[in-house]
This record gives C-alpha cells, sequence and structure tokens, in this order.
C-alpha cells in the first residue's frame, strides 16, 4: 500500500491535480470580494471551496501514507511542513461573520504554488540562501542613508525644513529620493540656496544608493537563485540516476524466463545424472 500510494504522490497526473486545485481555490477567493458574485453565489463557492480543503487534507494523507510506516518522516522536509501549516490553519474553527479573517485564512492556499511549481521553489531557496549577504548589504545601505541624512540635516535643515528639518525627515526623503520619485521636486528648495552642492548632493546619493548598492541586492539574489538552481538539478539527476540503477537492477520479464528456462535444464541434466548411476 506505501508503494502504491508513494507512486501516486509522485505522478505528474496527481501533482498537477492539486496545482489545478490550488489555481481554483485562487479564483474562488478573487470571485469572493464582489459583494454581488458573494451574495448570489456565496453558498457555492463555500461548497467549493470545502470540498477542496478536504482533498488538501486526503493529499496530505496520501503523502504521509506514503512513507510506510514512519509517516513522520513527511515532516522531515520544510514544504511539507508548510503546506500542512496552511492547511492546518484553513482547518481552524473560524465564524462565518468575520469575513475579513476568513478571506485571509483562505488567500493562505495560494501560498501552496510556492510548493507545487519548481520554478518558484528554486527562487524562493535563492532568495534564502541569500539572506545572510542581503543582512550585510542592509547594513551597508542604512549606514549610506544615515550619512548622508546627517550631511543633508547640517546642509539643508535652514533651507527645507520640510524635507530635512529633522534627521527622521530626512532619512524618510532620502528613502523616496532612491526610489526617484519626484527627487527633482526635492532638490529644487536646495537648488535654490546651493546651485552646485545641492544638486552634487543628491546626484552623488542616487548613484551610489541606486546604482550600487541596490544592485548588489540583485546580485547577490541571483548568485542565490543560482546556487539553488544547480542544488535542485542535482537532486533531480541523483533521483533519475537511482531510479535508472533500480531499473537497472530488476531483471526484466524475458532475463526473469530465461533463468527460469536455464534452471530447468540443469535439473534435467542432474535428473539424467542420477538415473544413469541408478542404472550402474
Amino acid at each position: 500500500m506505501a508503494n502504491k500510494l508513494k507512486l501516486l504522490a509522485e505522478s505528474k497526473r496527481f501533482n498537477l491535480f492539486i496545482v489545478g486545485l490550488i489555481v481554483l481555490t485562487s479564483v474562488l477567493i478573487g470571485l469572493d470580494t464582489y459583494p454581488s458574485i458573494a451574495e448570489s453565489w456565496g453558498w457555492l463557492i463555500n461548497l467549493i471551496d470545502n470540498i477542496i480543503l478536504g482533498c488538501f487534507v486526503v493529499e496530505i494523507m496520501i503523502r504521509m501514507g506514503a512513507e510506510g510506516r514512519r509517516p513522520l518522516r513527511y515532516f522531515a522536509d520544510p514544504w511539507n511542513v508548510f503546506d500542512f501549516v496552511i492547511v492546518g490553519i484553513c482547518l481552524l474553527p473560524i465564524h462565518e461573520q468575520s469575513v475579513a479573517v476568513l478571506r485571509l485564512v483562505r488567500v493562505l492556499r495560494v501560498l501552496r504554488l510556492l510548493k507545487a511549481m519548481p520554478q518558484l521553489r528554486m527562487i524562493i531557496q535563492g532568495m534564502i540562501r541569500s539572506l545572510s549577504s542581503i543582512g550585510y548589504i542592509a547594513i551597508l545601505l542604512f549606514i549610506h542613508f544615515y550619512v548622508f541624512a546627517v550631511m543633508g540635516v547640517s546642509f539643508f535643515g535652514r533651507a527645507d525644513e520640510v524635507h530635512f528639518g529633522s534627521l527622521q525627515s530626512a532619512m524618510l526623503t532620502l528613502f523616496q529620493v532612491i526610489t526617484l520619485e519626484n527627487w527633482p521636486d526635492v532638490m529644487q528648495p536646495a537648488r535654490e540656496h546651493f546651485p552646485v552642492g545641492g544638486p552634487a548632493f543628491f546626484v552623488v546619493f542616487i548613484v551610489l544608493g541606486t546604482m550600487v548598492i541596490m544592485n548588489l541586492f540583485v546580485g547577490v539574489i541571483v548568485g542565490g537563485m543560482t546556487e539553488a538552481h544547480q542544488e535542485i538539478k542535482k537532486e533531480y539527476e541523483s533521483a533519475r540516476k537511482a531510479k535508472l540503477q533500480k531499473q537497472d537492477a530488476a531483471p526484466s520479464p524475458a532475463e526473469k524466463i530465461h533463468v527460469i528456462e536455464k534452471t530447468i535444464d540443469d535439473l534435467k541434466d542432474r535428473l539424467r545424472e542420477l538415473r544413469e548411476s541408478i542404472k550402474s
């Protein structure tokens, strides 16, 4: 039974069926946000939603049953724990009048696509691998903001109290500038009082922040995704090799028939020798 459940859990059709259910429940969650549809077809949406939730519970039972006598091995994979937690949250008894909470719980099922699609898993694993490096880059970015915020308050505090009147307002202003959102308007008061220093301050800040530090984030994440892609590729290759070795190790029906025929021929020879020995 465990082998049959394992074949079912690893089959392509079964996984595509689960992905289809996740997409369907995502569409139902979106339809439920329209008041006219919710009033007319809310009962049908809730019915289909409960059926899909039951299918998710059955899926988890199948995957746990595929582990044989050690079903707790299902939780050895962090992605399985992720799925189990999401389905468990959806099973919590939430009153139907708490529409916002109910929709929030339902929308968590969309996150199951992260596990169902290997490409999304690769991106998430790459981001997780990059967290340590991203932390150091975030510290560098904070230092960049802090230094220029202090400089902005010192130089432009009196000329532009709205944007550089205090350290916290300067930090918020620089965050707006680094997003390149209306930064010429922010620069205008400083430019009027400091025709050269004002534009130079903003140009240097944008070049260092947007063109250098922000690109470091992209580079680190791309490197992490490359490592995750190589790791997933190695896992697939090792699984494929193990499957091929298993197939090679198992004799084919023709080979089994050949072995049986050879054994029968050997037994006939032994019987012939025994008859001759008895006669003699």
